[in-house]
Formats: structure tokens, sequence, C-alpha cells
């Protein structure tokens, strides 16, 4: 067995394997795009040019368990980003991949928001109590800089077009988070589609929420609580197009 072993551990084998274990790891690290070979450094360069923003990209990296640190430039956060968090960044932000979670919609929308609609703060599947106690999970809450809930996303990339039974949940649970104190700052809510929404949908969002688009919400003797409905859609990857109102 000695001699076996001998045998079996020679420097030659020991270089041999090691070379092969590194092959195997540049493998793993550049076979991770669905199209050929993607380093580490395309998706790093791809992603400085998405622009993705650092209260997104953080949510990112703790999903993953990766080290971030806010504070430094982009470049610097991403090459501390593990494999897993910047494959997943890289396919959502630059290849606009639909995973199979609906997280990398999420992601996207949640961008959205924090660009364009001012969420100076994003955070994915959170859940809100509404006023009648139940926690609702929210896909994308959107916070301003004191921390005041601003805006909610409900996400649909999966299973067509988005049906009665979503718009319906969606919309109460707006009702009952706008009614609890944390809803007492929202002033939007929105729903986003990778598929289209049928007329009968728009037609029910209308029905609840007039054709500017608001949902009117009693706050006291004289004041209401308006919320703003939106929906959106994303199309072959493109920006979130809004469809209502």
């Amino acid at each position: 067995m000695v001699k076996l072993l001998e045998g079996v551990l020679t420097i030659e084998t020991i270089k041999k394997y090691l070379a092969e274990y590194g092959e195997e790891r540049s493998r793993r690290k550049t076979a991770r795009g669905s199209e050929g070979e993607v380093t580490r450094e395309k998706m790093i360069l791809d992603l400085t040019k998405a622009k993705v923003s650092k209260t997104v990209l953080g949510q990112i990296a703790n999903y993953y368990r990766s080290r971030f640190e806010p504070k430094k430039s982009m470049l610097e956060m991403l090459e501390l980003l593990n494999d897993d968090a910047l494959t997943a960044a890289w396919k959502a932000f630059c290849k606009k991949e639909t995973d199979q979670s609906g997280r990398f919609f999420e992601w996207r929308m949640g961008e959205y928001l924090h660009d364009r609609m001012d969420a100076e703060i994003v955070k994915f599947r959170e859940k809100i109590v509404g006023k009648d106690g139940v926690p609702y999970e929210i896909d994308v809450t959107g916070y301003d800089k004191r921390g005041a809930l601003i805006i909610i996303c409900e996400c649909k990339s999966r299973g067509g077009s988005p049906s009665k039974e979503d718009i319906t949940k969606w919309l109460a649970a707006t009702k009952q988070i706008a009614k609890a104190p944390i809803g007492r700052s929202l002033s939007k809510s929105c729903f986003a589609s990778t598929s289209p929404y049928t007329q009968d949908i728009i037609k029910l969002v209308k029905g609840e929420c007039g054709t500017d688009g608001t949902l009117k919400l009693p706050a006291g003797f004289f004041t209401k609580n308006i919320i703003d409905i939106i929906l959106f859609e994303e199309r072959e990857g493109g920006p979130p197009k809004q469809i209502y109102p």
C-alpha cells in the first residue's frame, strides 16, 4: 500500500492534478454565461456600463451572501462580489434574462423605481403589515431618504398575463398597507408584468381607480389618502413601459 501511494503521489502527479483543478475552476468561472464563455472581467465591464445602483446591488450581494462595501467605487464593489452574485446581476441587467424565481425582473423594477420614481432605498420581498394585521409580502418596496415607505410594486414574470386574482390581491394589499401607520407616506402602487395585460384587466383597474389612475381612501373627516396606481409592462428586455393610466 505504501509503495502504491508513493507511486501515485509523485511530483508530476501533483502538478498534473493542480493543473487540472485550475482548469476546472477557470471553466466554472467562465461557463456561467448563457452564450459561450463569459469571464468575470467581461461581466464586471458590462455591469459598470449598466450603472446598477448601490441600493439594488447591495440587496443582490446580501441575497447571495457576498461581500459588499457601498463606500467603494462601482468597479471595486463589483470586483468584491462572489461568482453567484456577479453572474446573477449580469444576467438580470446585461442579458435582461428572466429566471424561474422571478427575482431578476424584480431587481430590474427596483432599479427603475430608484432611477425614475425617487426611491432612494429599495428592498425586495419585504413583508409589510397592513391595517388588518396581515403581513403582505411585497416584491419591491421603495423608501425615501428618511426611511418612509413611498412606493410598492408587485411583479409577475411567469405564468402569462396578469389574472383577475393577481390584480385583486394587489389592490387589496395596497389598500390595507395604505391604511396602516407605515402607509401614511405611501404615494404609489405599481404592478409590473413581462406579459401583456388583457383589456378586461385594464377595465378592472379603471373600475377601481378611474381614468386618472388614483385610488382614494378615507383618511379622516375631511381628507383622503390618494395613491397613484400604475401598470407597467416590460417588453423583450427593454425598459418598463407604463400601460395605465
